[in-house]
């Protein structure tokens, strides 16, 4: 069980890979 912040730090991670 992983708390939000992990999940919040992998959306900020995609988007940061997405804008390149």
């Amino acid at each position: 069980m992983h708390p939000p912040f992990v999940a919040f730090m992998k959306i900020k991670k995609a988007t940061y890979q997405a804008y390149g």
